[in-house]
């Protein structure tokens, strides 16, 4: 895995960076970094194209047993079907998306601008049942899902007829998760001033393919990869993804980052060295840092934190039963973060 981590950090001869400003509003508001260096931004980019690409592959494999040479998103959502939370939150986006749209179509006020995300809440709040709001949401059933294959359930006692599917376990899931991020924003934001509240604000409207399509197109090189042009709801899952790598990447590099720090920070202790013993400079060295600096997120974090998940992946699938015969030693794949 790490190998496939070198290679993702090739900083390829002749590649072009397209979404590099993207790329650092998404590290601060999952890491709270300002200005990145532009050697790890450049990384992540790599890691986005190829993970997006290695995406556009194996979903082209699941379209083509089913005989067909256009991608659904069931192929691309079957890639992640594992990570339920994962899944819920897109099928969330998809829905509030075609809300947006139909909104927008009917000559609504409510047509949000942003690039993602379950914005519309409050205008489906005030809506009422009969509105075109909540007749044109969609509702993505999974083929590998139950309610695909059966189409009637015994009613649990007590529940109410027309129980709808706001109150499933999906949709539990996706409101927990979406408390858990809220959260953890509420704890980012808390310290800020209005200053940085306003461009934390601005950061998280940074998209992948929010009104950058074609962009996006061109930096996934879709016409080496796809036979006929990607579909808008392809393209938009493709760029759900990308930032949900870049999400993964940059958590995964910090909590390396935090761990060596102590892990340092421990070496200096059985040497007697506290943080606030400054004259002391026992343990270090002419290229170390200062005790009290923090160290700066550099590029081996992120191939660190890549070929960690590679590695998770891998165990997850051998714990699935795909290790190979006997246990044996398998050809092993770039998997999806």
């Amino acid at each position: 895995m790490d190998d496939e981590a070198g290679r993702s950090d090739g900083l390829e001869a002749g590649a072009v960076y397209r979404y590099q400003q993207e790329i650092a509003q998404m590290m601060f508001v999952s890491t709270e970094i300002d200005n990145p260096d532009p050697r790890v931004t450049r990384l992540i980019e790599d890691i986005v194209r190829n993970q997006v690409i290695e995406m556009i592959i194996q979903s082209r494999r699941l379209a083509q047993r089913r005989q067909s040479k256009y991608l659904a998103p069931e192929d691309l959502i079957f890639l992640i079907r594992y990570d339920r939370a994962k899944v819920n939150r897109l099928r969330t986006y998809l829905s509030w998306k075609d809300v947006r749209k139909n909104a927008k179509d009917s000559g609504g006020d409510t047509a949000g601008g942003g690039g993602g995300g379950a914005d519309g809440n409050d205008a489906i709040d005030e809506a009422g049942d009969d509105s075109p709001l909540r007749v044109n949401k969609r509702k993505m059933r999974l083929p590998w899902d139950l309610s695909s294959v059966f189409s009637d359930f015994p009613r649990v006692a007590g529940a109410p007829a027309d129980e709808g599917d706001d109150d499933d376990e999906d949709a539990i899931e996706t409101n927990e998760d979406s408390l858990r991020r809220l959260k953890a924003a509420d704890e980012t934001t808390r310290r800020m001033t209005r200053e940085e509240y306003v461009f934390y604000s601005e950061c998280r409207q940074a998209s992948f393919t929010f009104r950058k399509a074609k962009r996006f197109r061109e930096f996934i090189h879709a016409n080496l990869y796809l036979d006929v042009k990607p579909s808008d709801d392809t393209i938009d899952i493709l760029g759900f993804l990308a930032f949900e790598v870049v999400h993964e990447l940059c958590t995964r590099a910090m909590r390396i980052k935090q761990e060596w720090t102590e892990r340092a920070q421990a070496v200096r202790g059985s040497h007697g060295v506290s943080n606030d013993d400054e004259d002391i400079d026992v343990g270090c060295s002419l290229f170390s840092l200062p005790p009290n600096t923090e160290p700066p997120l550099e590029a081996w974090h992120i191939r660190e934190a890549f070929a960690e998940l590679q590695r998770e992946h891998s165990m997850t699938d051998i714990g699935r039963g795909t290790a190979g015969p006997a246990g044996g030693l398998r050809r092993t794949q770039v998997f999806v973060i």
